[in-house]
């Protein structure tokens, strides 16, 4: 569980950057996954009986992916018909995932 918000943001990050994530996405920065941190708060203090803050894990981590989604548009997983981002080469690989 994580201790910290910069920790909890660099848990998030860890799967959704472009470079080495494990769902990247396109457009994922730590400032958009703070913002919806933020958000993902509000709501919790708003419903409390739909959320409950799980001390940083997964289910925080997909719900503040989520949000993040909601929040900004553009991004978008880094995928183009089942190809994964290479991003040394700035491409999609060929290598199905």
């Amino acid at each position: 569980m994580c201790s910290s918000i910069k920790e909890f943001i660099d848990y998030i990050y860890s799967f959704y950057n472009v470079v080495d994530g494990l769902y990247p996405v396109k457009g994922c920065t730590k400032v958009k996954i703070e913002c919806a941190i933020h958000e993902y708060w509000k709501q919790i203090e708003k419903y409390p009986t739909v959320y409950t803050w799980g001390y940083g894990d997964s289910l925080d981590r997909e719900r503040v992916r989520d949000i993040m989604f909601d929040m900004f548009p553009k991004i978008s997983y880094a995928t183009d018909k089942g190809y994964r981002w290479n991003p040394t080469t700035g491409q999609y690989d060929m290598t199905v995932i």
